[in-house]
């Protein structure tokens, strides 16, 4: 698992998120839940997420650890 959270700190601090920061707040989690190719986050992921709705990098960072991205990817 810290491997993952690593690795995804370092995607997102050279992804471009500007399909994701450019979208209203809530507008996001949907957002980045089509940008990732997840079909549906979980209710506690979709909390999660709700905590980092103003920081698309860290927002990012969730989506990409989460159990719903980690199974599908």
């Amino acid at each position: 698992a810290q491997y993952r959270i690593q690795f995804a700190t370092k995607l997102v601090k050279e992804a471009d998120l500007s399909p994701i920061a450019s979208l209203a707040p809530n507008a996001r989690i949907d957002g980045l839940a089509d940008w990732l190719g997840v079909v549906e986050w979980s209710s506690r992921t979709k909390m999660a997420l709700n905590g980092a709705i103003r920081d698309p990098a860290r927002l990012a960072l969730l989506a990409l650890c989460s159990p719903e991205y980690v199974v599908s990817a």
